[in-house]
């Protein structure tokens, strides 16, 4: 008895489907590749192409010659394509790179007569001008820059304008000495705020905690005590090594009370238990 098969027909369209499975596959992989490689108008080509081939290679009524003569001129196009589109945009970034340089030349060479301006100006004026110009930048607020430039002008006011340039100097040293202390009296002044309003709401979530332990059946006294209520006492009468294990777990809790400003945890049974914790 001889062994089933299938006929012939069968087999061989078996074999075409496999083989358009193979250029399909094939086809999608080489234009993923395509779009990640070449430039828009060659990946679409690519595409077209990839098409064609996947929907026309295996039909018996198109010659292999006429295949092959489609495959080669498919690749020329898309490579005459390629290296246009690669000339133009390097064309492209050539002409952005020429001027951005230009825009760079251009600014550095304004800076420049600019620059020779100030200085020919700076050079002409008369030691009362460098001393008024100087009066006019020493003043209060005044930034680095314009404490330098006006410098540069009572230097160049001496020896004629020498009285009157260290009165000015004396008058702006004072200046700066007022900014300093009010810039000092004003930061000491907020960090008292800061620590008055961080005191308070470590009073109040003192307060807070008690409560809800309270909520939760807890016969508990929240206080705070020390410089700035820093340190938080919890009495409660049932405080054991079992209470202080699970305070000692509490991370939100610990975290919640380094947040507010606390240095130290206390919790007591009024007695002889007493547990404590840096924080």
């Amino acid at each position: 008895m001889q062994p089933f098969r299938l006929p012939l027909a069968v087999r061989e369209r078996a074999h075409v489907a496999s083989a358009q499975r193979l250029v399909l596959f094939l086809s999608a992989m080489i234009c993923l590749f395509g779009f990640a490689l070449l430039h828009v108008p060659a990946a679409a080509l690519l595409s077209i192409a990839l098409g064609v081939v996947c929907f026309g290679w295996t039909r018996p009524t198109v010659s292999t010659k006429s295949k092959v003569a489609f495959l080669l001129a498919a690749v020329s196009v898309i490579c005459v394509v390629q290296t246009v589109q690669s000339a133009f945009v390097r064309r492209a970034q050539r002409a952005r790179k020429i001027e951005l340089q230009d825009a760079r030349y251009r600014s550095e060479r304004d800076a420049a007569k600019q620059a020779a301006a100030d200085a020919a100006q700076f050079a002409s004026m008369t030691p009362v001008q460098h001393y008024q110009a100087a009066a006019g930048l020493l003043k209060k607020g005044a930034t680095l820059p314009e404490e330098s430039l006006a410098f540069r002008h009572l230097d160049s006011a001496e020896p004629k304008m020498h009285v009157q340039g260290q009165s000015l100097r004396s008058a702006y040293t004072r200046i700066k000495k007022q900014q300093t202390l009010e810039a000092a009296v004003s930061a000491a002044k907020a960090a008292k705020q800061q620590a008055d309003t961080d005191e308070v709401v470590r009073i109040a979530l003192a307060k807070f905690a008690e409560n809800r332990m309270l909520d939760k059946g807890l016969n508990v006294d929240v206080t705070t005590s020390g410089p700035r209520h820093t340190t938080m006492h919890i009495r409660y009468i049932f405080v054991s090594k079992v209470f202080a294990h699970q305070l000692s777990n509490d991370g939100e809790l610990f975290e919640t009370l380094r947040k507010a400003g606390f240095k130290k945890l206390v919790a007591t049974d009024g007695f002889n238990e007493n547990w404590s914790w840096t924080i």
